[in-house]
């Protein structure tokens, strides 16, 4: 389920890049797309390790029953990942030129790649939000919500804007729009997932458990 919560950004971005070559009036080679994902991915491992921390953290107070810990947790999470998504897609933003020159020196090639870094990097950290309230929920002990809300928003929501807002103003910048719209109503979604799961955890239902499970607080995982 951890795979699949993982892997389902990148099936949005794979469906996303596909019908991008498929734009007559661009050349929307492999080069391009490779050139800046893979600058982008630098600094998605940055802020993925934040979402590893976060999820470490989360599962262990919660495992040490130290629930106020959680809300703590949270906040410090989502703010070093915000904090860490704009400082680097700032940087990456004013250097995207000399960058995009390391992989490759197709003048078509940077500047298409400048295209999609001008939309992706100064919205990454929402996709670092996203992901680091996934490893807090995760952290609960949920699997199967993440995994939901992850195909929903991550892939669902893609789909739907390229075959709804890209059809009326077919465009490149258009097209990636659908990253951080994504983003942010998949941020949205796990977050409301994770208050609900706050809740479940502070006042679990005591229905089929023995009362020494209910007095150490006992509440079983969905």
């Amino acid at each position: 389920r951890a795979a699949i919560a993982t892997a389902m950004p990148q099936v949005g971005s794979d469906a996303s890049a596909s019908v991008g070559q498929g734009l007559g009036e661009y050349d929307f080679s492999g080069d391009t797309a490779t050139a800046a994902s893979n600058l982008e991915g630098f600094l998605y491992v940055i802020m993925n390790s934040i979402y590893q921390t976060a999820l470490s953290f989360a599962s262990q107070n919660v495992g040490a029953r130290a629930y106020g810990r959680l809300r703590k947790i949270t906040l410090l999470s989502v703010a070093v990942v915000t904090l860490l998504g704009l400082i680097g897609g700032s940087v990456m933003m004013l250097l995207r030129y000399p960058l995009l020159h390391i992989y490759s020196s197709s003048e078509e090639v940077i500047h298409y790649g400048a295209i999609r870094m001008s939309v992706i990097l100064p919205t990454y950290f929402l996709c670092g939000i996203m992901d680091t309230m996934v490893g807090n929920l995760r952290g609960l002990g949920y699997s199967v919500m993440p995994m939901a809300v992850s195909i929903a928003g991550a892939c669902g929501v893609r789909i739907l804007w390229i075959y709804t807002v890209f059809q009326w103003h077919h465009d490149l910048q258009t097209l990636y729009l659908s990253y951080p719209i994504s983003w942010a109503v998949t941020a949205l979604a796990v977050l409301n997932s994770y208050m609900a799961g706050i809740l479940y955890l502070m006042n679990p239902p005591v229905i089929n458990c023995r009362r020494d499970q209910q007095k150490e607080g006992y509440f079983p995982y969905i």
